[in-house]
């Protein structure tokens, strides 16, 4: 389901990066994890551990595909609403149903977005944002700035209305 709004109106505050780890990640970590299994099959040694580590692998890589498949591929700003896109799934998500936007510097540099309500993709919306190449992990997030900015003010005309 493609959007009508055209490209030119929307302007992308989410960084290509999780598009490329939903996508590269999980063929390169489940590749290496069939390479360990291929020579571990076709070792002479077969012993409780090599099994054990393979089990440990699996549910590794299984655990960090799941932690990566949170993050949403794509987000754009139009106007006062966001476009939302998973796996080519997309939905128009208006600036007055988010509750909260807060940005975790956990595994990565993240931005959770906390809806009022449940969209397609959950209530709890997280993404990598664009942002250019600095060193301090610490500097502020200028598209989080501006969101804030945006979601205050759409709620502010909603009320007023």
């Amino acid at each position: 389901m493609k959007s009508t709004v055209s490209v030119g109106e929307r302007r992308r505050i989410s960084s290509g990066i999780s598009l490329l780890i939903n996508k590269i990640f999980p063929l390169v970590w489940f590749g290496v994890w069939s390479v360990f299994f291929v020579f571990f099959i076709f070792s002479a040694e077969k012993q409780n551990t090599g099994w054990l580590m393979l089990v440990v692998l699996f549910v590794v890589g299984m655990l960090a595909q799941f932690a990566i498949n949170r993050l949403t591929e794509e987000v754009f700003l139009v106007d006062d609403s966001l476009i939302l896109v998973q796996a080519g799934t997309e939905e128009f998500v208006s600036l007055t149903r988010i509750d909260s936007v807060e940005v975790v510097n956990g595994e990565g540099l993240s931005v959770v977005l906390q809806l009022c309500d449940v969209s397609k993709f959950g209530q709890r919306i997280e993404f990598v944002p664009a942002t250019g190449f600095f060193f301090n992990p610490f500097k502020e997030v200028p598209v989080v700035d501006e969101l804030r900015v945006r979601i205050a003010a759409a709620k502010a005309r909603a009320t007023s209305i």
